[in-house]
């Protein structure tokens, strides 16, 4: 969309478009500032509220920003107002996304039984992650339905009013949601009279944060890297088809989803550490796989290299939901949205950066970068492993 809204908002000559791609870029971005806030306040929201309460912000604060972007006038119509108010929907709308994604996973969790918790984490992960090629399919659609004047001149709105609908249809079934059991229960033992707190009880979300936080760089890294940077990073170094590479990429996204619901079945049944250790080792495994077979062979084996690396990375599914037991009802979604979106910034600002730079100039670097990530997934496994049953909770 930045294109798009690079002309329809911004009073740039088609001739320096570049530099309203750029603003375009920033209005889209300028999101993520507003993420940790969100997280702060909703977080709070939902912690002294309930989960069902902040999923109805949740769509509400989607909803509405989302509608009058649908329906904002052009800089044409109104100038330097139409950028400004978009500006602060987008901010407004990065507030409510700074909280999606943890209370998402928590809600269903919390729901599930002790024996499926995982399977449940596994499946969110997933459905969060079948957004992109969602949204890739819409955009190709939108582009080879309509011209480029065409979307210019106001089929820009589409994906807007398409967003607003999807928040509305989840406001209409959000009343058929029930409040988490776990939730409830502590609600409840607050009525009846709060225990005092432990003296023990900073240090250990201290701990907890320091903990999710490593977990969530894991998360972030993976992600970014196999599903978005890989394929960029992989044509920079090989002489690879970019149309070989983008089909490549679509089976190992789908791989990724498929492997997010298999190891959230898996550590159901033997553990999250014993889950940790095998999916790590055998994502070290893939990346020198997927590296030596691009080295010997080029793309032929691209296919099955790239859909089981991606399958690997599932790993995710785990790690994202093993999070949740870090923290007490009370403060669990406040400290995980915090940390998600923190790391996730500077994970996000950094990497992307530093990764093409450092393969630019020596080549094979993502390769060593993804079996770092691989050991401290590892590491972790082997932490969860040995760790006293208390010190996670639910």
């Amino acid at each position: 969309m930045a294109d798009i809204i690079g002309v329809v908002f911004f009073p740039i000559s088609h001739e320096i478009s570049y530099t309203a791609k750029l603003l375009a870029l920033g209005v889209f971005t300028s999101s993520y500032l507003s993420r940790p806030f969100g997280a702060l306040l909703l977080g709070q929201y939902g912690d002294i509220k309930g989960r069902k309460p902040a999923i109805l912000m949740v769509f509400i604060f989607t909803a509405i920003p989302s509608i009058i972007m649908a329906g904002l006038p052009a800089y044409s119509q109104i100038g330097m107002l139409a950028p400004i108010i978009f500006i602060l929907l987008r901010l407004a709308q990065g507030m409510v996304y700074g909280v999606f994604t943890p209370l998402g996973l928590i809600t269903i969790a919390e729901q599930a039984s002790p024996k499926t918790f995982y399977t449940y984490g596994g499946l969110v992960s997933a459905c969060f992650l079948l957004g992109k090629p969602l949204a890739d399919l819409f955009f190709i659609i939108l582009d080879n339905t309509y011209s480029y004047s065409e979307i210019i001149n106001g089929a820009w709105r589409i994906p807007f009013v398409c967003s607003a609908s999807l928040s509305l249809i989840c406001i209409g079934l959000w009343r058929y949601l029930d409040e988490t059991p776990l939730f409830k229960h502590d609600a409840y033992a607050n009525t009846v009279g709060s225990p005092p707190v432990e003296a023990t009880e900073p240090v250990r979300n201290f701990h907890a944060a320091v903990v999710a936080s490593i977990l969530v760089f894991v998360i972030s890294s993976l992600v970014m890297v196999i599903a978005l940077m890989l394929p960029s990073l992989t044509l920079l170094t090989f002489n690879i088809d970019p149309t070989l590479m983008d089909s490549a990429t679509l089976a190992a996204t789908i791989s990724l989803i498929v492997g997010c619901v298999v190891f959230g079945v898996i550590t159901d049944k033997i553990g999250v550490g014993k889950v940790l250790m095998l999916g790590s080792s055998a994502l070290i495994a893939l990346v020198i796989l997927f590296y030596s077979m691009l080295k010997s062979s080029g793309g032929d084996y691209l296919y099955i290299t790239y859909s089981l690396l991606g399958f690997c990375a599932g790993i995710i599914a785990p790690l994202a939901t093993v999070i949740i037991k870090l923290f007490s009802t009370k403060i669990r979604l406040t400290f995980y949205a915090l940390v998600y979106n923190c790391v996730y910034a500077i994970v996000g600002g950094i990497l992307p950066m530093g990764l093409f730079y450092v393969t630019n100039r020596f080549g094979f670097f993502p390769e060593l970068y993804l079996i770092f990530i691989g050991l401290i997934t590892f590491t972790m496994g082997y932490y969860f492993n040995s760790m006293p049953r208390l010190t996670l909770r639910l």
